[in-house]
């Protein structure tokens, strides 16, 4: 009997466990997106919109759909790798070296999870 109030217990703090770190990464996910969103803010909007509207950069509205975090980040480190047809190579070269890891990863998330 003892053994099966223990293997009860067991589960249910397992159960728990597991309920607090989906709650924490859903949390954890929500800041990350608006930390994205201060950065793209302040850095992108200028030249980008994340809205279907052509403005001295490329939209950026279908970026999420077209381009993986990986991708995503390969076009801001290395901004004329890849031009959008009827666009300048304008972006700042050193862009991507201006932000730091935790910024890019912000950044990155906001991008394909907008």
């Amino acid at each position: 009997m003892k053994w099966s109030l223990s293997l009860v217990a067991f589960y249910a703090l397992a159960a728990l466990v597991a309920c607090e770190a989906k709650t924490q990464s859903v949390a954890t996910h929500s800041e990350l997106w608006q930390q994205g969103q201060v950065i793209f803010d302040m850095n992108c909007k200028s030249c980008h919109s994340m809205e279907d509207e052509k403005l001295t950069g490329p939209s950026l509205h279908r970026f999420r759909i077209t381009m993986d975090g990986t991708e995503a980040r390969q076009s801001i480190i290395e901004p004329s790798r890849d031009i959008v047809p009827g666009y300048t190579d304008i972006m700042p070269q050193d862009f991507g070296t201006r932000l730091t890891e935790s910024q890019m990863d912000a950044l990155i998330f906001y991008l394909t999870n907008g």
